[in-house]
């Protein structure tokens, strides 16, 4: 990413760039995270900060998206109650007991929406845009422990016994499931970190600028479950992962819009 940022400041001239990551750092103004898909943001924000400092007329706004309602499979050891390998799962096999904080669900639709309305504001007024050189967190309106989110999916699906079973990280990683969604072991060992950042807190920050960039009261968690896993229609997100029916995104794909 840094090479990119480079070409477009410095031979594209571009004046300002949004970039787009996740909520896994916690609180906004924390540039650590002990979840490895969040290092690679933290250091782009690091990088676009310093690039803005050296070049004046280069500015940024750094949008840190919630985590997608839509992509619960990652979070719940890859669960899919539209696969036939699933049909008599009654426990999720995740290294975290479900308990404690959680992930501050949002819909991914209604992301998209949000950001797209920061960067109109933008091409409106871009001498009295607020946010320059900072940073927008845009989550769900409310913290929902894995516990209640596996409780969600058992609800929408008809699967009242679905429940939690923790495990160790190694257990995990070494899952013919986990191995088949994320391609082997490494790439499973390093997303295991998640559950990490999650019992930390780091997923668990509410703000209401979701709310207000929207201008409209987001939808609850479980309606935007229910849209995904209480009709037939099947997901398709980035990533091209495959679990039974379902294709489902793969969260960890930064996104800038230079102007």
């Amino acid at each position: 990413m840094f090479i990119y940022v480079h070409i477009l400041v410095r031979t594209l001239g571009v004046s300002h760039l949004f970039y787009s990551s996740l909520t896994l750092s916690g609180p906004i103004n924390s540039d650590t995270s002990v979840a490895e898909v969040m290092g690679s943001h933290l250091d782009t924000q690091a990088y676009l900060a310093k690039t803005s400092s050296a070049h004046p007329n280069f500015s940024y706004t750094s949008i840190r998206e919630g985590i997608y309602a839509e992509s619960t499979p990652h979070y719940t050891g890859f669960f899919n109650p539209r696969s036939s390998n699933d049909i008599d799962t009654t426990e999720i096999l995740i290294p975290h007991d479900g308990k404690g904080r959680g992930i501050t669900w949002a819909k991914r639709d209604e992301l998209g929406e949000a950001t797209a309305n920061v960067i109109a504001e933008y091409w409106k007024d871009a001498e009295n845009f607020e946010y320059v050189n900072t940073k927008i967190m845009l989550t769900g309106p409310r913290e929902w422990s894995l516990e209640e989110t596996v409780e969600v999916l058992g609800r929408v699906v008809g699967r009242e016994e679905l429940g939690i079973r923790e495990v160790s990280v190694e257990e995990y990683v070494q899952s013919e499931k986990v191995h088949e969604a994320l391609g082997g072991e490494d790439i499973a060992r390093r997303w295991a970190a998640a559950f990490e950042a999650i019992r930390r807190g780091d997923t668990g920050v509410v703000t209401g600028d979701l709310e207000r960039w929207l201008g409209r009261e987001p939808m609850g968690f479980e309606e935007v479950v229910r849209g995904c896993w209480g009709t037939a229609k099947y997901l398709r997100y980035w990533g091209r992962h495959r679990l039974g029916d379902v294709r489902y995104w793969s969260p960890n794909i930064g996104n800038a819009t230079a102007i």
